[in-house]
């Protein structure tokens, strides 16, 4: 399939110009198979939406940060909010600030954990994860004025408020431009004055326990206290008892907190008897991804009787639609199992979800990378989040590609099919490396210059690069494909060698999170900094995927080393990159340990 014909261009400005109904009508039962598709060239039917829609056009998520008018840490340095939220007064309140800067009594340990976490979430997860679903890393939604970054504990609340079919309860402002936008000071007061939220619910309780799982892994790198081994299991046993409660519990925040839990390390102090005696985190992945399918055929026009299905809500939607496609095929590349938002082998090429992908790859950002290419450009700030948000979808769908080319091997079906599945993986691989590469290199020159949320993007996208490519290759030479590996022989040098220089620069460089004034409770002896400085390795919130990587770089070294292309100081060297980057990773974590010690074994083992 041609990736950069203008069928494709033209099919995306459609549906992304309706909301992407076509997406979502399509997308609903995807999972079940293969589907056909109406002519691009066609126009697709308009969604109806309600008379509120113009009134409510231009409403926002709240920005990353608070508002500009209090001295708070946690802002990127030169990082500017596209939004006219800041100009209006508005903004995010801290999550951590609200109950602890008034607060006349000291914090009791339990306090000042919970408290630390849902800052590590904001400012480090979050803020993260939030670019990607912001103006320039969501495919399908094209709003030039939405926010660079959405954060996403607001996206999922915000969508289950609007779920109720209540009031709209978002006030809106009038900017200079005459826009209406919300103001999210007053969607806090309006929010808590809403009976039916003022006080958490079942949902927020567990939602809150899973984040303090999910961030309690980064405890001993902040606090000084002594217990935080059992602290960081209790957490976890806690959140998991939870998750029963949420299996039947439709909703956004239900899913993010059964994403949460997914993707939370099991403990070293849980044994394996007794993780196998409760619910484990495929389980709540795949029940996570069930409730968005549920969620959104709750959305369908003709059962809700076209009521408030407006533009910025079906925004929303697709936002956190997006954000459940990048887990779920993430989740299947990692481990060998099928995607179920999207259809296996074919879905790469023929989903609605992959096209909108394509073609706004060779849409709008195809047509600014030419013309970066051949005139020049000054990477920016909000240049390197367009280059991060768009190398991040191309890396969707290159993790997809592979998922499927695995898929296909695995199952043994023909031949043609293979190269099929193959021929869209080089395809999408020739995207990537002729378009995002430059432009990733271009931003590696200018990294000192960018905000530190730009610099944690690039070496994310980066990171996944070679964990996805290492992955493909790893792939092909179990399933004895030497023809198909041959055709990639010098991109599996550069992959190799970039592998190693991206885990060395994960681990040498910092980032620097502000973690508020927090008071510890008389005798606790808990204390923790107004910053917190953690690599990059150790803020990355998949270790899973760092120890893959590290123990495919290891074989790599073993390899050479027994190949005679390495001599034993070139192995010590390619091994202390390897074994550096998982000392970085929270020591929390029973796959961790267990793939430090695996690992070196093996290493003093290839060292005699």
């Amino acid at each position: 399939m041609d990736i950069g014909n203008a069928e494709d261009v033209q099919w995306m400005k459609q549906a992304r110009s309706r909301g992407c109904n076509n997406l979502r009508n399509e997308t609903r039962s995807s999972h079940a198979g293969p589907l056909e598709h109406e002519d691009a060239g066609e126009p697709l039917p308009p969604r109806p939406v309600s008379t509120r829609e113009g009134r409510s056009r231009n409403r926002g998520i709240s920005p990353e940060c608070p508002a500009s008018h209090t001295s708070t840490p946690g802002v990127d340095e030169g990082q500017t909010q596209a939004s006219t939220l800041s100009s209006t007064g508005s903004g995010r309140t801290d999550i951590a600030d609200r109950s602890e800067a008034q607060s006349p009594h000291p914090k009791q340990p339990e306090e000042v954990l919970t408290l630390w976490a849902k800052c590590v979430f904001q400012y480090g997860f979050e803020a993260n994860f939030g670019l990607l679903l912001g103006r320039y890393g969501c495919p399908f939604v094209d709003d030039p004025n939405s926010e660079l970054n959405v954060p996403l504990l607001e996206l999922v609340k915000r969508l289950d408020v609007e779920n109720r079919l209540e009031e709209p309860w978002t006030p809106v402002s009038m900017t200079a431009s005459g826009l209406e936008v919300p103001t999210m000071n007053s969607v806090m007061e309006d929010q808590s004055s809403c009976p039916s939220i003022r006080s958490p619910t079942v949902i927020e309780k567990c939602l809150d326990r899973a984040i303090l799982a999910f961030t309690a892994r980064w405890f001993a790198l902040a606090l000084r206290t002594t217990g935080l081994d059992e602290s960081v299991t209790s957490s976890w046993r806690s959140s998991r008892s939870d998750m029963v409660v949420l299996l039947n519990q439709v909703s956004y925040r239900s899913v993010l907190a059964l994403y949460l839990f997914a993707q939370t390390p099991v403990p070293a102090g849980v044994h394996e008897e007794e993780e196998l005696a409760g619910i484990n985190g495929p389980v709540c992945m795949h029940t996570a991804l069930m409730h968005i399918q549920k969620l959104r055929q709750r959305c369908d026009p003709v059962k809700k009787g076209q009521l408030n299905i407006t533009q910025p809500f079906l925004d929303l939607e697709s936002r956190a639609y997006w954000a459940a496609v990048m887990w779920d095929t993430a989740d299947a590349m990692s481990s060998d199992m099928r995607t179920l938002l999207t259809s296996g082998l074919n879905g790469a090429c023929s989903e609605p979800a992959w096209r909108l992908s394509k073609a706004f790859l060779v849409g709008s950002f195809g047509t600014a990378t030419e013309d970066w290419c051949a005139n020049g450009f000054e990477v920016t700030d909000e240049g390197a989040s367009r280059i991060i948000g768009a190398a991040s979808v191309c890396q969707t769908l290159m993790w997809k590609n592979i998922t499927s080319l695995k898929e296909a091997l695995r199952e043994g079906v023909d031949e043609e099919t293979v190269l099929w599945v193959w021929g869209s993986l080089q395809e999408t691989l020739g995207m990537f490396r002729k378009s995002n590469r430059p432009l990733l290199g271009a931003c590696e020159r200018r990294l000192h210059f960018l905000s530190r949320g730009n610099r944690f993007g690039w070496f994310q996208i980066t990171l996944q690069y070679c964990i996805g490519m290492m992955i493909l290759f790893e792939a092909l030479q179990v399933a004895k494909r030497s023809d198909l590996v041959q055709q990639l022989l010098d991109v599996r040098k550069e992959v190799e060698h970039e592998s190693f220089a991206i885990l060395k620069f994960g681990t040498d460089h910092v980032y620097d999170m502000p973690t508020q004034d927090f008071i510890g409770s008389e005798g606790a002896s808990i204390s923790a900094t107004q910053s917190m400085k953690l690599s990059f390795m150790a803020l990355y919130a998949f270790p899973h995927l760092v120890v893959t990587l590290a123990q495919m770089m290891c074989r790599v070294a073993v390899q050479k080393r027994r190949a005679e292309e390495l001599d034993g100081a070139g192995f010590a060297h390619l091994s202390s990159i390897v074994m550096g980057s998982l000392e970085q990773l929270p020591k929390s974590s029973r796959v961790t340990r267990a793939a430090m010690r695996d690992l070196d074994a093996v290493v003093g083992e290839a060292m005699l």
